[in-house]
């Protein structure tokens, strides 16, 4: 206790079971809340309207169709254990069952399947804690 919990993942852990383990506990979370907070929602509205001139086609792209955005950073063939993490990560509560069903789609397999045959150890285990069931 009273101890720095990611120095103590990133020192007693490996590197992609680290990244995963840094990232879900960095996490954060808005909690609910009946209060609105004007200033959020002007700061918001001109980071919107900044980005709107600016987006590149992988924004563009996200916006239209997420999932199949997301399933296809996660299709291409060499993909990266810090990107696998992220998207599984960040998208677990949100639309994952979306994307593993475009994954099922584009490639012919469970996301799953793919998770058990290309990770392993504890990496392995979270992941597909992550993924959840195989369907």
């Amino acid at each position: 206790y009273k101890k720095d919990m990611i120095k103590d993942i990133r020192d007693d852990t490996s590197q992609n079971f680290r990244e995963l383990l840094t990232a879900l506990a960095q996490g954060s979370r808005s909690e609910p809340s009946n209060v609105v907070d004007n200033e959020l929602i002007d700061s918001d509205a001109r980071i919107e309207l900044l980005m709107a001139s600016f987006l590149p086609l992988s924004t563009v792209q996200c916006i239209q169709n997420k999932p199949e955005f997301f399933n296809d950073k996660l299709c291409q063939s060499t993909i990266k254990r810090s990107v696998l993490s992220r998207i599984m990560v960040s998208r677990s509560e949100i639309d994952l069952q979306y994307i593993k069903k475009e994954f099922k789609k584009k490639t012919g397999q469970t996301l799953h399947q793919y998770l058990t045959v290309s990770t392993k150890g504890d990496y392995q285990r979270v992941v597909l804690a992550l993924c959840g069931g195989d369907d």
